[in-house]
């Protein structure tokens, strides 16, 4: 990545040098990056709730990053209030998952020399001016963007258990961001512009009032045209790490170490590989369309793009009068949708009643309240809505809530190391079966099955689970041929962004002893199908 800042260096002094602002440029920052600012989603944006502005703004933030080679972000927010941040530059830390405790423990010392203040934020529109959350609240204001991989965390696992480390292969790599400016686009229609450098703050602040004027003149229930500078090749079949026959074998593998006791469930997983022509933002509106999610996420780096459905919380921390509480809320078990009224209540029905489904999220749920335990005051963790069925836009879930108020001195790295990788996605016990998977399925899952999210520099976080994503690697201009070339000379993909040319996800489920080979592999394939479709779409 670009403006990297390694683990080892010494500490930036100057914010402005990640700004990812060009340097020496004439003229008001609209003026520098207005240029040709035509909407070209494609994506009816009247089909994504609270999206409209967003939608604009992203493009505005990806064409001036692609100019810079600059990372930028949309995250919606997980309550479902049509929130959202969005930001770009910033210093990055990177690892590679040698050293996940140092990473951590470097990112903490960076968070306590930051001491926000008002005069970092911008309030624009409020409504109520001492509407928003106090400090030690819940929303992002300052801090970091993380974004973290599966083997970062197992490695952490072993090292925190005083484990010798197991040399694990790295997918991709771990990192996190500091904004250079950062706004929260608020569901009520507050607006809040914030970030350490004030240079970066006003151009976010121009580009959000063109993304406003295109809004007012350019409703979004109007049609919008799709410009495509080269048109895209036809996707190539996914590649699976294991064919359907291998996973089928596997998920018995995995039932008989069950049976020998050496777990209670095992969360099984499949990687696919799709080559072609893919934009970060484009695949974001369709997989928003497609599969709406309250932690939906598109964080672009001049190296990778991660797109994100997510439809799970991995942990929050917030401030309350009892002390820093922290929550998981394990999403273990689903149904399908049914558009007929009296079917969809049936789907709902019948997963809140499955024994299989029930039985892996109790253990689940057993396994984080002993996660949890380990960091937080004792007789403090709790469980509420125990098997509780959730609905949302195309599933039911079952989902249940774990609670625990964190001890005082309890800092980021032993916060992380105690939770990480989350036992959704593992299984129990969490040692024994990040091993078991790790010889089954033979890759490294890298970003996949990790957790994406903020750190504000008030003490609250928000990580989601990644899963029901898409990470995007490799240049355009690494292809050959003419197609590669023209795409070389031609600004392409939403808001003029390089498009990457390899997909890579991940799909699975959680296997216990009465779970059935062939419906887990129909459900692993049905949790991948709105990732394919969105690549396609976009």
């Amino acid at each position: 990545m670009t403006e990297q800042t390694p683990e080892a260096g010494a500490d930036t002094a100057d914010a402005t040098a990640h700004s990812g602002l060009p340097a020496g440029r004439a003229g008001s920052p609209a003026e520098r990056f207005g240029g040709d600012l035509a909407e070209r989603s494609g994506v009816d944006l009247a089909e994504i709730p609270g999206g409209d502005l967003a939608a604009r703004l992203a493009r505005r933030l990806a064409r001036h990053c692609a100019e810079g080679q600059t990372s930028w972000f949309w995250l919606d927010s997980p309550d479902g209030d049509g929130s959202s941040y969005l930001g770009f530059g910033g210093e990055v830390l990177t690892t590679d998952a040698s050293d996940p405790r140092r990473f951590l423990e470097r990112l903490q010392q960076k968070i306590n020399r930051q001491k926000p203040t008002h005069s970092n934020s911008t309030q624009q529109d409020a409504a109520q001016p001492d509407a928003r959350e106090p400090v030690g609240g819940g929303s992002w204001q300052s801090g970091w963007l993380v974004c973290l991989s599966y083997e970062f965390g197992t490695v952490l696992q072993r090292e925190n258990l005083g484990l010798p480390k197991t040399p694990r292969p790295q997918r991709h790599p771990s990192f996190a961001l500091r904004p250079a400016a950062l706004v929260e686009l608020a569901g009520d229609g507050t607006v809040v512009v914030s970030g350490d450098d004030p240079r970066a703050r006003e151009l976010l602040t121009a580009l959000l009032a063109e993304a406003r004027q295109s809004a007012a003149a350019e409703p979004a229930t109007a049609a919008e045209t799709t410009e495509t500078a080269v048109a895209p090749d036809p996707l190539a079949a996914p590649e699976w790490s294991q064919s359907d026959g291998e996973y089928l074998e596997n998920i018995r593998s995995a039932q008989r170490a069950i049976a020998n006791g050496d777990a209670y469930v095992l969360c099984l997983t499949n990687q696919a590989r799709v080559r072609g022509e893919f934009d970060p933002l484009g695949c974001f509106l369709a997989l928003r369309r497609i599969r709406a999610a309250h932690r939906g996420a598109v964080i672009v780096t001049p190296e990778l793009a991660l797109v994100s459905a997510s439809p799970e919380s991995f942990i929050s921390v917030r401030a309350t009068p009892v002390g820093r509480v922290i929550a998981t809320k394990p999403m273990k078990g689903t149904a399908p949708r049914d558009p007929h009224p009296e079917t969809d209540r049936r789907h709902a029905r019948e997963l809140a009643q499955n024994p299989k489904e029930r039985t892996e999220n109790t253990m689940i749920v057993d396994l984080l309240r002993n996660d949890i335990a380990t960091v937080s005051v004792p007789g403090s963790v709790t469980v509420a809505d125990f098997l509780r069925v959730e609905t949302h836009p195309h599933v039911h879930a079952m989902v249940s809530t774990v609670r625990g108020v964190l001890r005082q001195q309890v800092g980021l790295a032993e916060l992380i190391a105690a939770v990480f990788p989350g036992g959704s996605m593992t299984g129990a016990p969490k040692l024994s079966a990040v091993e078991i998977l790790a010889s089954l399925e033979g890759v490294p899952r890298g970003i996949y099955s990790g957790c994406f999210g903020w750190i504000d520099d008030r003490g609250s976080l928000e990580l989601a689970m990644t899963i029901r994503s898409v990470v995007l690697t490799g240049d355009i201009s690494e292809r050959s041929g003419s197609a590669g070339r023209a795409a070389r000379e031609t600004p392409g993909g939403e808001g003029g962004a390089r498009p990457f040319t390899l997909a890579e996800l991940g799909a699975g489920g959680g296997i216990t002893s009465d779970s059935v080979p062939e419906r887990e592999l129909a459900e692993m394939h049905l949790k991948a199908a709105p990732l394919l479709r969105a690549l396609n779409a976009a």
